[in-house]
């Protein structure tokens, strides 16, 4: 069976704001094709583990002045003008509510699931069954 999980990279600084319920929206600029269920987020330096996952309660397509529209709707937990500089050049982004949003505490080492090469997703990266697992345990969940 398939895996409906994908690993997202996120800025430390958004990545607090999401456990501390600030923000309940991840904006990308482009989303996976397969229906994704659970999201894991890799903080990105200077942390770089793997430091919780949430369920996603719905991804929605739009221009920047709708997906802006849906922050006064769901905590964005960003600004106008950030979110229009990151979405500069691009027609669409897309809005993914996050929901169940878990801590792990201390993260994971993505090495350790993931392997020793691994490289943070750029956008986001399918995780297998097996990988899940993996991540689940190192994490204690």
């Amino acid at each position: 069976m398939e895996s409906r999980a994908a690993l997202i990279s996120i800025h430390p600084e958004h990545v607090e704001r999401i456990f501390s319920g600030a923000k309940k929206i991840e904006f990308r600029r482009r989303w996976t094709s397969r229906s994704v269920e659970t999201l894991y987020i890799y903080a990105t330096a200077p942390v770089q583990r793997i430091v919780g996952f949430a369920k996603i309660a719905r991804v929605t397509q739009g221009t920047p002045t709708q997906l802006w529209r849906l922050t006064r709707e769901i905590e964005g937990g960003i600004t106008r003008r950030k979110l229009f500089t990151y979405l500069n050049g691009s027609s669409k982004g897309v809005a993914i509510v996050l929901k169940k949003i878990t801590l792990v505490p201390g993260g994971v080492d993505p090495r350790l699931c993931l392997g020793r090469d691994f490289r943070p997703p750029q956008s986001f990266k399918y995780l297998s069954e097996r990988e899940v697992s993996h991540i689940n345990s190192a994490g204690g969940s």
